[in-house]
C-alpha cells in the first residue's frame, strides 16, 4: 500500500496511532451493513507520480460551471512537492501550479476553494519560511503557508506561518465565511503548556484582506488540557460561532483521545469551549476516539462527524451532537464495512451522509491483504450502505478525502492505488 502523502509533522503519539489503524490486519466477521458494489463508479484520472502529481491527501475537491474538478496532490508535480490540477469532464488535466518547495510551500494535502472569480485558495503543510523550526525533524521545510492561485495559474503567498501563529495546516484547513479566510494549524501556538512537548498545539487564525493586503490573526492557541492539534477545519453558524474537532484530549492528559469544540466571538474575544469530550482511545471505547474528521452542520444546528477509533469494534464510529451538547453515536464500523473514517462527512438535502473510509471493506491484493477502504453512505434510519469496495487495483486504495456531491454525483480521490500506484480522481453516482 503506498503511503499517505505526508503526515510527518504529527505528534509521535498520532502518527503511531494513524499508521497501526491502516497495517492492522481486519479478521472480522460479516458487517450487518448492506452493500452496492456499484457499477457507475469511475476513476477520472490516474496519478502517475510525475508532472501530473501524486498522491492526493485529505483533498476537498470542487467543481465549476462547466464540470470541470480542481484539487491538490500532496507530492509529485515538477518538484515532487506537489500542485494545483483542474481536471476536465474527459479527464484531462491541466496542471495550474507545482510547488516549488520553498516560498510557495510544499505537500499542499487539504485540497483548494474556489470564488466567484474562480480564484482558488489552499494551504500546505510544510514549506515557506525555512526559519520557522518546531519540529527537528523538519527544521528546514518551514512551517506552511496559506495561498491563491488565479483561473491563470499565477499563485501568490497570503501569508506564511511562523510558529507563535501556528504550523503545519492539515486536512481542509482552510474555510472560507463571507470572504474571511479561518484556518486551523496542527502546530505551532503560544500555549506555554506545549511547548516542551509539540512545540505548541496548533491554532486557529482568521485571515481577511484589506486593502493594505491580506492580514492574519490568531483567534484561538490550544492548550493540552482542553483539546489539542486541530488537524481538520473549522465550519460557521450564522452567528459567526466556529465549531471543530481535535485529536488530543480534553482532560488535561497527553493521550489523544478527542474532543469537539466552539469558538464564539465576544466584545472581549472568542470564546473556547468544548461541546464534548471523547472518553475512548486506541483500545477502543464505545464513546469514540481520535475525531480527525471535521464538521459538518444541518439545519436545525446539528453537527455530524467521524472518529478514527472507538465503537463497538474499535474501527471508529459516527457521531452526532445536538445544539445542546447532546452526542449519540448514530454508526459503528464492524470492519468488513469499513474502518478507520478520517474524512469529513458530506450531507445531502434529504439528511444522508455520504464519507470514506482509510481501510476495512473487501480486502484487496493491491493492499496485501489489508481492507482498502470503502465509500459509504448513511440513511436518515441509520442504516449503511457500502457503495464502493476499494481493491486497491485500478480503482485505488486509502481514500482520505471529502466527498464532493454533485449533479447527484460524487467525486473524490484515493491516496494509493490506481495504474501508477499513485492514487486516483474518481466520480460515482450514488
Amino acid at each position: 500500500m503506498k503511503k499517505i502523502a505526508p503526515t510527518s509533522m504529527l505528534a509521535p503519539a498520532v502518527v503511531g496511532v494513524f499508521w497501526v489503524a491502516l497495517c492492522e490486519i481486519l479478521l472480522v466477521a460479516a458487517a450487518p451493513a448492506q452493500t452496492s458494489q456499484t457499477q457507475t463508479y469511475k476513476v477520472l484520472h490516474a496519478f502517475t507520480g510525475g508532472a501530473d502529481g501524486a498522491s492526493p491527501g485529505w483533498v476537498l475537491l470542487v467543481r465549476d460551471s462547466a464540470g470541470n474538478l480542481y484539487g491538490t496532490a500532496g507530492s509529485g508535480g515538477a518538484f515532487g512537492y506537489g500542485n494545483v490540477f483542474k481536471l476536465d469532464k474527459s479527464g484531462k488535466e491541466t496542471v495550474l501550479h507545482s510547488f516549488t518547495g520553498v516560498n510557495d510551500g510544499r505537500a499542499p494535502d487539504s485540497g483548494v476553494l474556489r470564488d466567484r472569480a474562480g480564484n482558488l485558495y489552499g494551504t500546505t503543510n510544510v514549506g515557506g519560511n525555512p526559519k520557522c523550526k518546531l519540529y527537528q525533524s523538519y527544521q528546514t521545510h518551514g512551517c506552511g503557508v496559506i495561498y491563491k492561485v488565479t483561473p491563470a495559474g499565477k499563485l501568490t503567498v497570503l501569508h506564511t506561518f511562523m510558529g507563535p501563529d501556528g504550523g503545519y495546516p492539515e486536512a481542509s484547513s482552510l474555510q472560507n465565511v463571507n470572504g474571511t479566510f479561518y484556518a486551523t494549524t496542527g502546530g505551532g501556538g503560544v500555549n506555554s503548556n506545549c511547548q516542551d512537548l509539540f512545540n505548541g498545539c496548533g491554532t486557529v487564525v482568521q485571515l481577511t484582506e484589506k486593502s493594505s493586503g491580506w492580514t492574519e490573526r490568531v483567534l484561538y492557541s490550544f492548550g493540552w488540557n482542553k483539546g489539542w492539534q486541530p488537524f481538520s477545519g473549522v465550519i460557521a453558524d450564522s452567528a459567526g460561532n466556529l465549531y471543530g474537532t481535535t485529536e488530543g484530549c480534553n482532560n488535561g492528559t497527553q493521550n489523544p483521545c478527542g474532543a469537539v469544540f466552539r469558538l464564539a466571538p465576544s466584545a472581549g474575544g472568542w470564546r473556547y469551549s468544548v461541546l464534548h469530550g471523547f472518553t475512548g482511545g486506541i483500545n477502543g471505547g464505545s464513546d469514540g476516539a481520535y475525531p480527525w474528521a471535521g464538521l459538518v452542520r444541518d439545519s436545525a444546528g446539528n453537527l455530524y462527524g467521524a472518529t478514527q477509533y472507538g465503537g463497538a469494534d474499535n474501527y471508529g464510529t459516527i457521531y452526532q451532537l445536538t445544539p445542546g451538547g447532546k452526542k449519540t453515536e448514530l454508526y459503528s464500523f464492524t470492519g468488513s464495512d469499513g474502518a478507520y473514517p478520517l474524512s469529513t462527512l458530506t450531507l445531502d438535502a434529504s439528511g444522508n451522509l455520504y464519507g470514506t473510509t482509510s481501510g476495512g471493506g473487501s480486502s484487496g491484493s493491491g493492499c496485501g491483504g489489508l481492507g482498502c477502504g470503502t465509500i459509504f453512505k448513511l440513511d436518515t434510519a441509520h442504516n449503511l450502505t457500502v457503495l464502493h469496495n476499494f481493491t486497491g487495483g485500478d480503482d485505488g486504495s486509502v481514500p482520505l478525502g471529502t466527498l464532493l456531491l454533485d449533479g447527484g454525483k460524487l467525486y473524490g480521490t484515493a491516496n494509493g492505488g490506481g495504474a501508477y500506484n499513485n492514487g486516483t480522481v474518481f466520480e460515482m453516482t450514488p
